[in-house]
């Protein structure tokens, strides 16, 4: 068993005043053992033990159960009480032999029996520094707790049903006491008189992080790479931690097998695998559970468990919405409160399709996306359902590996919606014009931005306006469309001198 340098700190200057006081001597077992954490160092009398946990947050206060076990009654010789700081003597016993006969072999208590009844008495004789903890682990052993006669449960409910900070268990006999918290706390207490103690042990806590604000649809290559931390506290009880993901059903948490790695201190030091533990339909979130078992948390105590995982947006997501994702934990009695949520965003565009002159929409035009303004990448897209606003409508996505890419065609109305893109700019490419009018010879620029000129976030689709123009477009230096009127008006020139020629000549 391993403690904290303040609870070290602690039994040392415990057993120091035990020592001074000549209270080895005098007591039969007359002290106070705290393992873990406890505020009182010296004996105190109770007739109820009160356990206050001041790191149970308001807004996130958690069932806490305290078992007790009586190891040994106590025939109380004096109690004096000097306000805060009581103390007395008692005479502490067993009844059973077999109890009896377990306490001695601990090595750390004298055991006689009494010539007449059923009656051992208890003295300590172990006076090493380390007797707190040497105390407890020898008492919180299944042959010992398993013998006693009088043990039970308390918590921290309140009467409103509710948890609250301090829990007690009145009505104890005198004697002396093991106390087991639900969060992992032992302690060893005599009871004299009422006694508190501050329990100063915390439940895990879990933070979660991703790498990015917005993501592309499908866009496996550049995942969100998302990481939980799991904090362990040093005095952990050795039960389960299970860790949640919480999605909301725009994105696509990585299932497969061994897809989570674990990491202590930056070493990788095992692979989980998510379980899908939410299958509603209708469901805005799904959940998704790893389990850290209590072998393990017991090894990782103190230290801090991270969780390295993808997850990429999917055709569920609504387009400029914030895609929400957050985890919680749950240890024991304990569920934490979720974590800030991490949110990423699919963004695109609106292309609207008019014609140059009215500013009237017109259909029948297909482009292709670019990466340049001159050669460059094509980005290939597919037509989808995207949700915009809140409703259904067709669009086009980034193409996922191994798709064919097809031409962005507006509809009817000369629109065109284009999602799953990154902030950044892009060129759209005229592939066929509208019946009637010229084809572009440019590439035209897009580009997608979060934010307005004011710095306010941007809600709804930014729209790009492409126009086309009827009637004839002569060819720039270097066509043919010129260069033939050229020759045919040289050709007609000179036709019509050697005409005039010849007719001058017939008349003479």
């Amino acid at each position: 068993m391993h403690f904290n340098n303040r609870v070290t700190k602690g039994i040392k200057n415990f057993n120091r005043r035990m020592k001074m006081k000549g209270l080895f001597k005098k007591l039969a077992v007359g002290f106070m053992v705290s393992a873990m954490v406890l505020t009182s160092s010296l004996p105190v009398m109770a007739e109820s033990i009160t356990i206050t946990n001041q790191n149970n947050n308001e807004g996130d206060i958690a069932k806490i159960d305290y078992t007790y076990y009586q190891i040994m009654k106590a025939d109380i010789l004096s109690v004096t009480n000097n306000g805060a700081d009581q103390s007395g003597t008692a005479a502490y016993y067993v009844e059973s032999e077999a109890l009896a006969d377990l306490i001695s072999k601990t090595g750390l208590f004298k055991v006689e029996k009494v010539s007449s009844g059923d009656r051992w008495n208890v003295t300590l004789v172990y006076e090493g520094e380390d007797a707190a903890a040497k105390i407890v682990e020898a008492f919180d052993k299944d042959a010992i707790k398993n013998a006693v006669t009088v043990t039970g449960v308390f918590d921290n409910i309140g009467a409103d049903g509710k948890a609250q900070k301090t829990a007690t268990k009145d009505g104890l006999d005198a004697g002396y006491y093991l106390v087991l918290s639900s969060l992992g706390t032992k302690a060893a207490i005599q009871t004299l008189g009422n006694v508190t103690i501050n329990e100063k042990n915390t439940y895990p806590t879990v933070q979660k992080t991703d790498d990015k604000d917005y993501d592309s649809m499908f866009d496996f290559d550049k995942p969100i790479n998302y990481t939980i931390s799991v904090n362990i506290p040093a005095n952990v009880a050795e039960k389960d931690i299970e860790v949640y993901d919480k999605a909301s059903v725009g994105i696509t948490i990585d299932t497969s097998d061994k897809a989570v790695e674990a990491y202590l201190g930056g070493t990788k030091v095992d692979d989980y695998t998510w379980t899908k533990v939410d299958e509603k339909s209708d469901a805005q979130y799904n959940v998704y559970k790893l389990v850290i078992k209590a072998e393990n948390v017991v090894k990782c105590k103190g230290q801090t468990v991270e969780f390295k995982y993808k997850g990429t947006i999917n055709d569920k997501a609504v387009v400029l919405v914030p895609e929400k994702n957050t985890a919680y934990i749950q240890y024991d009695n304990y569920t934490s409160s979720e974590t800030e949520p991490v949110e990423v965003e699919t963004l695109g565009f609106k292309l609207l399709k008019i014609d140059g002159a009215n500013k009237k929409p017109i259909s029948g035009a297909e482009f292709t996306l670019w990466d340049a303004d001159n050669n460059g990448n094509q980005i290939k897209v597919v037509a989808c359902e995207a949700v915009v606003s809140g409703n259904k409508i067709p669009a086009y996505r980034v193409a996922k590996d191994g798709e064919t890419g097809v031409n962005i065609a507006v509809d009817s109305n000369g629109e065109a919606f284009i999602v799953g893109l990154d902030a950044k700019t892009y060129w759209l490419q005229e592939e066929v014009a509208p019946t009637g009018y010229n084809k572009l010879v440019s590439r035209v620029s897009v580009t997608i931005n979060t934010k307005d000129i004011n710095n306010q976030v941007i809600d709804h689709l930014e729209t790009t306006i492409v126009e086309n123009n009827q009637g004839s477009v002569l060819p720039s230096t270097g066509g043919i469309g010129t260069t033939i009127f050229y020759l045919v008006g040289g050709f007609l020139i000179v036709a019509g001198l050697a005409w005039f020629i010849v007719r001058r000549r017939v008349e003479e």
